[in-house]
């Protein structure tokens, strides 16, 4: 549900001009510095078809994407101002998992941002803001193309490239946004990550409170899969490193 969120947001940080995003009211935002600058820099640095829609900085290589773009969400959820309800079409089956139409799940789930229709009714092709396609090949195209002038296509990926169910040559020069694991996709999305477990107020000093997790373990990799059999061999690459190195 957040990556339906998040791609939300970032229709609608596209539909904003710059002017509406700098009037006088701007300069009297009380949020976190952060989320005015990432605010701002949506506002004078977005490219249409090329480049990020979310704000970036000299950390972003060490950055946590998932969480910048929900600073931007929750900044920009916080402004009052009229919006149009934006149309997001989904274009194939794949990675839609408990999928629903409509605004049910934005609501449900509590989105901060909720101006956006999810359908799958392929009549909304010519008038929908937003294809989110998961499968598209060259027998589709007829059903799409020509493509509206202002319409958004988002490559949707949760699989690696093995999984891939768009020809790449059939969407040659039309897609915009991606969206997947990636770190460098316009809108990145992941299954989960690993953190330290200690509260954000608990200052540890070396030797002091401080856990050797290597303590009492034997082997020097640990493999965290969720499908050793898959099709591109991970399990015989973990067989093999397993002769050099214990895993």
């Amino acid at each position: 549900m957040a990556v339906a969120c998040v791609i939300v947001l970032s229709i609608v940080l596209y539909h904003l001009t710059s002017t509406d995003l700098h009037n006088g009211a701007s300069r009297g935002w009380t949020v976190e510095q952060r989320g005015r600058e990432h605010i701002w820099h949506v506002s004078s640095s977005y490219n249409y078809s090329v480049g990020l829609v979310w704000p970036r900085d000299a950390d972003d290589d060490d950055d946590d994407r998932i969480m910048s773009q929900i600073d931007v969400m929750n900044v920009y959820a916080r402004q009052k101002r009229k919006r149009k309800l934006k149309v997001i079409l989904r274009v194939g089956n794949f990675n839609f998992e408990n999928w629903v139409a409509g605004q049910e799940q934005f609501v449900r789930d509590k989105c901060p941002i909720m101006d956006c229709w999810m359908t799958k009714d392929q009549s909304q092709a010519r008038d929908a803001d937003v294809l989110l396609i998961s499968e598209f090949h060259d027998s589709s195209r007829h059903l799409y193309l020509p493509k509206p002038r202002r319409q958004i296509w988002i490559a949707q990926h949760s699989e690696s490239p093995l999984h891939n169910r768009i020809d790449t040559h059939s969407v040659r020069g039309l897609i915009n946004w991606t969206a997947s694991y990636r770190h460098d996709s316009t809108i990145a999305f992941r299954y989960g990550k690993m953190v330290p477990r200690v509260s954000a107020t608990t200052t540890l000093t070396p030797g002091e409170g401080s856990v050797n997790y290597a303590a009492g373990k034997t082997k020097l990799v640990a493999w965290f899969v969720s499908n050793c059999n898959a099709g591109n061999h991970r399990l015989r690459y973990a067989q093999d490193l397993s002769q050099f190195i214990q895993v």
